[in-house]
């Protein structure tokens, strides 16, 4: 919207109130300024404001504190209950319902999707690769979660590491949303909360023991280069989505003339119903480089002449947005 005003395209917005306009103070402010200097009025029913007058900007900057302030103590109420249900080992799975399980009344009950866990975690436990496993998969027809689509080599990685399955539950597994970004803070310090036997195992402990112990000495081969492939490039695992948090993949296209280029996208975008997954832009690996080059102030040369151990050593995350690309150092 904010995108089709500065285009021309809208000449009045009208907000319901401050608060929903803006997640803070300072984006307010911002937005609000930039819309104005293209012409652009922002009406605030709420508050009877409108960015053309004037004498509003005091009123508006008091109205946007209030507003900020009050998401802000919504949001250390919600965490509080979370923590307080976390420590009685309360946790409803709400909309975010797991394969083979249905909840009844707060209790986690296997259902008719169950073997299919069974069968993901007996293969692996007798060996078998995960390629295997999804090619037994798709031949008896099982399907995921909500999706008619096949299982992903990911999906089975996310079955084999839930400890739900075994009968466990593990509370509080991701950092509190920060009320501003509206997303995990990794910053922010968090209890968890593990309950053995908490309900119903799908596998045994025995199995569950012997496909961890088989993940543990995955991770450490991989973590000597054993799983890694020759040709996989040094970027891969390293750049990220910023809008989803999903790891971009390089893939190969054609321009206009017929000749083949690497461009990297979110492995998100091509996701979900018809398709339509992660919006994020994807970029170009030559202009990825280059700007990687840019933030740590190096001398770019061409594609030919990049030492990738260099970068490796000193960058550790590269994440992709639709206005540029932020580095993490290592």
């Amino acid at each position: 919207m904010i995108a089709d005003a500065l285009d021309g395209e809208i000449d009045i917005i009208l907000v319901k109130s401050i608060s929903r306009f803006a997640r803070n103070v300072v984006d307010a402010q911002r937005y609000v300024h930039e819309l104005k200097a293209h012409e652009v009025e922002v009406r605030f029913e709420r508050e009877s404001i409108s960015s053309f007058d004037p004498s509003s900007d005091m009123i508006f900057n008091l109205h946007a504190a209030a507003a900020q302030e009050e998401s802000r103590s919504i949001s250390e109420n919600t965490k509080w209950s979370y923590r307080r249900n976390a420590e009685r080992g309360i946790r409803h799975l709400g909309n975010n319902r797991v394969l083979g399980y249905d909840e009844v009344h707060g209790d986690l009950k296997p259902n008719s999707d169950a073997w299919i866990v069974k069968m993901i975690f007996n293969d692996y436990a007798q060996g078998r690769s995960i390629k295997q496993i999804l090619s037994r998969l798709n031949d008896t027809g099982a399907q995921r979660l909500r999706s008619a689509k096949t299982f992903s080599v990911d999906t089975i990685l996310r079955i084999l590491e839930n400890e739900i399955y075994v009968g466990d539950r593990l509370i509080q597994k991701q950092a509190p949303v920060n009320f501003l970004t509206k997303r995990p803070d990794p910053t922010a310090a968090f209890e968890q909360y593990y309950i053995s036997d908490d309900h119903k195992g799908i596998i045994d402990r025995d199995a569950w023991d012997r496909v961890q112990e088989r993940r543990e000495k995955e991770r450490e081969l991989r973590s000597i280069g054993v799983y890694r492939r020759s040709n996989t490039h040094f970027l891969h695992g390293v750049v990220f989505c910023a809008k989803c948090g999903a790891p971009y993949r390089r893939r190969t296209l054609l321009d206009r003339d017929g000749v083949p280029y690497k461009t990297w996208s979110c492995s998100e975008c091509r996701k979900g119903k018809n398709g339509n997954g992660c919006k994020n832009h994807g970029i170009k690996e030559q202009k990825l480089l280059q700007e990687i080059f840019k933030q740590l102030d190096w001398e770019w040369l061409d594609a030919e002449h990049i030492n990738a151990d260099k970068i490796l050593r000193v960058v550790k995350r590269v994440e992709v947005a639709n206005k540029g690309v932020c580095i993490t150092m290592s």
